[in-house]
């Protein structure tokens, strides 16, 4: 049973010893630091026929990765980081998650080339917006 194996089983299953709280603490402050580093960027896309990229985008990577698509939401976990797609009458929502900032351009470029080589029905746009969270909290 390795470290995080017991922190995981000191939180769920309750504490034993002063070991599986220290543990505990280390596993849970090791998630708070990998959430504050996740970067994330964002496109709306303007299409009609969002369900229908949605289900091909999905089913195409369903191939050689996780994805899974349930009504109008769908969920694709590269390696670069999970991607979430919310779609409507009007739009489509996609989200990126990465770690590592060298990863954003890779992770923006599949997710778009992808889209817009499935897109038979209309031509859509891909225009991405990044948030980083550690460039947020410093002052320029």
């Amino acid at each position: 049973m390795n470290r995080n194996t017991r922190a995981i089983h000191a939180t769920r299953g309750g504490v034993r010893n002063k070991r599986q709280v220290i543990l505990a603490g280390i596993f849970i402050n090791r998630l708070k630091v990998k959430q504050l580093n996740n970067m994330t960027t964002e496109a709306i896309v303007k299409t009609e026929f969002g369900a229908l990229y949605l289900k091909k985008l999905c089913r195409h990577f369903a191939h050689k990765i996780p994805a899974t698509i349930s009504g109008s939401q769908g969920r694709i976990e590269f390696p670069f980081g999970p991607c979430r797609i919310n779609v409507n009458d009007e739009q489509m929502h996609l989200h990126i998650e990465v770690d590592d900032a060298a990863e954003m351009d890779r992770a923006e470029q599949v997710v778009a080339e992808h889209l817009i080589r499935m897109a038979n029905k209309d031509e859509p746009t891909v225009k991405w917006i990044r948030n980083n969270p550690a460039l947020e909290n410093t002052a320029i």
